[in-house]
């Protein structure tokens, strides 16, 4: 709705107090079902709307708000668990070469493992402090929840 209202040329505001009554998902199933309705319907809302992606008419909403939702909601969140898996993996094979537990060509050098660990680390480090700015920025929200 909120793409169909900026398409339009309206405005869409914030009310920093507003309240939402949610429903927390109680098992992994209905977790699992609702982030499949959310990722299939912002996949709809893209292809529904794609024909505004950079145009210069529909301003930030071409040009800033469906990349946005492009890159960050649509394609990290597909490749991310492929990119941790194949580093994890290659760890685990890594390991087994060293230790000779299996016959497996030597691929990577620890140069290599202690370079992709320390990229890894970095890249997470930078997520929690992306997560301390963000709550940083609401000084009346509780830390506790």
């Amino acid at each position: 709705m909120t793409i169909a209202i900026r398409r339009l040329g309206w405005r869409v505001s914030y009310d920093e107090e507003a309240i939402a009554w949610t429903e927390a998902p109680e098992t992994a199933g209905q977790l699992i079902r609702q982030r499949f309705r959310w990722t299939f319907g912002t996949l709809q809302s893209f292809w529904k709307h794609g024909d505004t992606l950079l145009r210069p008419k529909y301003g930030t909403l071409g040009w800033i708000a469906l990349p946005n939702i492009f890159v960050f909601q649509l394609v990290l969140p597909l490749i991310s668990p492929v990119i941790d898996l194949m580093f994890f993996g290659s760890l685990l094979l890594w390991g087994l070469a060293q230790f000779r537990v299996t016959r497996l060509p030597q691929l990577w050098t620890t140069a290599d493992v202690e370079k992709s660990v320390f990229f890894f680390l970095g890249f997470l480090l930078i997520d929690i402090l992306t997560c301390m700015v963000a709550f940083a920025l609401e000084r009346k929200e509780d830390w506790t929840l």
